[in-house]
């Protein structure tokens, strides 16, 4: 490696054992260590298993041919095979582990936007990861599983550069210090039941087993301080905190793995959506639907200029792409997504209420069922810029967005009138605008399911709608009352018929005429 890792190795090494694919991996400073690291691996796994290494197979590297490395074989009495030169099909699976170890490990930095220092941490997770993950040479097995005989727990498994805060010991805390520091998530300790956890602000690593992570920032290594991270369409929900397992016994079932197609599927999908904002201006495509954005911003009278208040906080806005495609894959259109940024809102000054409910998919799936069960048909509509369609009640101001800027009122800011995306009250303020006029058309709210409409008469029920944030579900047997139904929408609110449901969910709707297929 060009780049040193933090505990200064450019180097590591990786054995596999042939018949469980189960791996260990080691980290050098030089290659010259690896006599050493060999010594060390041998009287591991030989005292753990009471069985001796009879075969080593590598290729022709000088660090595995050297005279101390042979004269090491030689005396343990072990068979090192080499491979040709230029056929690395000869030691085709650990040829083949590096690259998708590597593979791994990029992409675990690349997601968290970590520093390349981490490699090692990164390759290391990658081989406690995968020897974990079941695999086709081993019918579908675990390599762990495979070597110590049981299936390993996966409950204790986080993202790799999560934000977490571990418990500061008592030794280290008087009753008006912190109680727990910041730190990322590097892997899993292998010596003691705990996580590793680098503190990023002197760059060492220590073991915690008390850690409490936040899925929803990340560290700004930039400023050296917690970030939180936008995502572009969220309703608050309240979870109750609950303690991670502790790392013991390994009796969890196997997880599934994601298809070939799916992983094909997010990488186009990646490679579509700008990170940022200077690698959306040069595509065209996203200019124009950042201009999209803004004039249906500006249609529905969603904010004013005003000068900057001097008694007031600002919020900074962040624009978020999305690339939409339909059921084949294909690209469907190009989002995008003012969003404001808000985690730094402040409950009592800039909000009170957040709380609005999304459909389950339990939900959805039952409206199907009930939909091929009775013959109709389902359709669906989409509201254009849902969370514009509410005013709001607390005083906000906001930067003017990122290239789109007023062009000699720069130092000017915009006060809301109406909900943005990101602001915590934005998805209450929806939901309670579209349940307003479900009501007043003469739908009856499910007791049990917020987001479940139903329009009946004495006889038979009308019409049924489902509400998904800013999608609509709408079903009946009167095709009329449903034309209806839609025009009043359309009159209402700026949204677009899809007609019937296709897609939705990740659930590719196929529907016949008295059959309902799901793929």
């Amino acid at each position: 490696m060009k780049t040193e890792s933090l505990s200064g190795n450019r180097y590591f090494i990786l054995f596999i054992y042939d018949c469980t694919r189960y791996c260990w991996v080691y980290f050098l400073k030089r290659k010259s260590e690896v006599v050493q690291v060999f010594m060390k691996f041998k009287a591991a796994v030989e005292t753990e298993t009471s069985c001796k290494i009879k075969t080593i197979r590598s290729d022709n590297g000088t660090e595995y041919t050297s005279t101390q490395f042979q004269a090491l074989f030689k005396d343990a009495g072990i068979k090192h095979q080499l491979t040709n030169v230029y056929t690395p099909q000869q030691n085709g699976v650990s040829e083949r582990k590096n690259k998708s170890l590597m593979d791994m490990a990029r992409c675990l930095l690349f997601e968290k936007n970590l520093p390349k220092i981490m490699w090692a941490e990164a390759v290391n997770t990658t081989v406690y990861i995968q020897n974990r993950l079941p695999t086709k040479a081993l019918a579908h097995k675990t390599p762990f599983e495979a070597w110590f005989g049981f299936k390993p727990s996966l409950a204790h498994i986080k993202v790799f550069g999560y934000l977490c805060y571990s418990q500061v010991t008592a030794v280290k805390k008087d009753k008006l210090s912190k109680r727990a520091v910041p730190g990322i998530l590097t892997g899993y300790s292998m010596v003691k039941k705990g996580y590793r956890i680098l503190d990023p602000l002197t760059n060492k690593i220590q073991v915690s087993r008390d850690v409490v992570f936040d899925e929803k920032a990340c560290w700004n290594w930039e400023r050296n301080e917690p970030e939180a991270i936008l995502e572009e369409f969220l309703t608050d929900q309240f979870e109750a905190n609950q303690n991670d397992p502790e790392m013991d016994v390994d009796d969890e079932p196997v997880r599934g793995t994601k298809t070939l197609a799916d992983v094909y599927e997010r990488a186009h999908v990646a490679q579509e959506e700008p990170c940022s904002f200077e690698e959306a201006e040069a595509h065209q495509g996203w200019k124009q639907a950042m201009a999209n954005e803004i004039a249906m911003i500006e249609k529905n009278q969603t904010w004013e200029l005003v000068p900057r208040p001097a008694n007031r906080k600002v919020i900074g806005v962040k624009w978020v792409y999305r690339a939409k495609h339909n059921a084949d894959g294909s690209l469907n259109k190009l989002k995008a997504r003012l969003v404001v940024k808000g985690f730094s809102q402040k409950y009592g000054l800039d909000y009170l209420e957040t709380f609005a409910p999304v459909a389950r998919l339990d939900t959805i799936r039952l409206l199907i069922a009930l939909v091929a069960q009775k013959q109709w048909k389902i359709h669906q509509l989409d509201v254009k810029s849902a969370f514009l369609n509410r005013f709001l009640e607390e005083e906000i101001y906001i930067d003017q967005p990122q290239g789109f800027v007023v062009s000699g009122k720069e130092q000017m800011v915009y006060r809301l009138k109406k909900a943005l995306y990101g602001l915590k009250q934005a998805p209450r303020a929806w939901y309670a605008r579209i349940d307003t006029y479900l009501v007043s058309l003469g739908f009856n709210r499910s007791a049990s399911e917020p987001t479940l409409y139903v329009k009946k008469n004495e006889a038979e029920i009308q019409l049924i709608v489902s509400l998904y944030v800013d999608d609509l579900l709408v079903t009946g047997g009167d095709q009329h009352m449903l034309a209806e139904f839609k025009a009043k929408m359309k009159d209402m609110f700026e949204m677009s018929d899809l007609g019937l449901m296709t897609y939705f969910l990740g659930m590719e709707v196929q529907q016949a005429y008295s059959e309902i297929f799901l793929g």
